[in-house]
């Protein structure tokens, strides 16, 4: 339909591993800059082994637990050592992560497209940053200024991977044409 809605309304993209090897190969750098870690893939509620108080991990069971623990260390290491912290994420609703005193909505940004093959190889789920009006940073004059390289997802929408077309929120809510053709069926 190519209004642009998906772009203006806080769409999350997901960033396939395609994704990252094709900017990788054509040096586009400057698209690092808008892709961040998205804070789910780090949350304490997808490690519900670990629990973290107060910037401290805890190990509820040293025998059941201790290579879950060591994992996140090892997480946590990488994503200090490998991305860039930028504040907090105002677009997002308190998601408590495992990363010490960066514990809510932290922007960690990663500073080549090899750390972010390595996250995903982690664990790690990485997305477009959007504004704080939830606009894509890659919408101009209502355009894609990636279009040729925009993400595998964004090319796909309002359709899955597997070529079925979405009738769940919050795509109905974001994509005209998914609503027209929502109303069409009755």
């Amino acid at each position: 339909m190519l209004c642009g809605e998906c772009c203006r309304t806080g769409y999350e993209v997901e960033i396939e591993r395609e994704d990252i090897k094709k900017w990788m190969k054509l040096e586009k750098l400057e698209l690092l800059e808008n892709i961040i870690i998205r804070p789910e893939s780090i949350s304490t509620k997808k490690r519900n082994n670990i629990k973290l108080r107060e910037g401290v991990l805890l190990k509820k069971n040293k025998k059941t637990y201790s290579n879950s623990y060591k994992k996140v260390k090892n997480l946590i290491k990488f994503i200090l050592k490998t991305h860039l912290y930028f504040g907090k994420n105002c677009l997002r609703k308190n998601i408590t992560t495992i990363i010490p005193n960066l514990d809510y909505d932290p922007l960690l940004v990663p500073k080549t497209f090899k750390n972010m093959l390595k996250g995903l190889d982690h664990g790690l789920k990485y997305i477009i940053k959007n504004d704080i009006y939830g606009k894509c940073p890659f919408l101009k004059l209502n355009l894609c200024s990636i279009n040729q390289i925009k993400p595998i997802n964004c090319k796909l929408f309002p359709y899955t991977k597997e070529g079925i077309l979405r009738n769940d929120y919050p795509f109905l809510a974001i994509c005209c044409g998914l609503k027209k053709k929502k109303i069409n069926r009755r």
